[in-house]
């Protein structure tokens, strides 16, 4: 299973997972938004999350939002 760890700039509680498609390894948010926001699905065994197209989301159950997309100080973070 998955380690929850704390974002180390805001607190904010998330998994990092390997995009399934990408490989490259993003902060996804442990808590569903209630705004609907969300585009990620997850697979804890795998570690591993997977974006979705717009319109599929809001049609699934559980979907997460990537960490960077609320994060006050996501700038820092980002590799360029």
């Amino acid at each position: 299973m998955t380690e929850v760890k704390q974002c180390r700039s805001c607190g904010e509680h998330v998994w990092f997972l390997r995009n399934d498609a990408t490989g490259r390894v993003a902060p996804i948010e442990v808590m569903v938004p209630k705004d609907h926001r969300g585009n990620c699905t997850v697979d804890l065994e795998a570690g591993t999350y997977r974006v979705l197209s717009k319109g599929l989301a809001p049609h699934l159950g559980e979907i997460h939002l990537n960490h960077f997309t609320r994060c006050p100080s996501a700038s820092r973070w980002h590799r360029r």
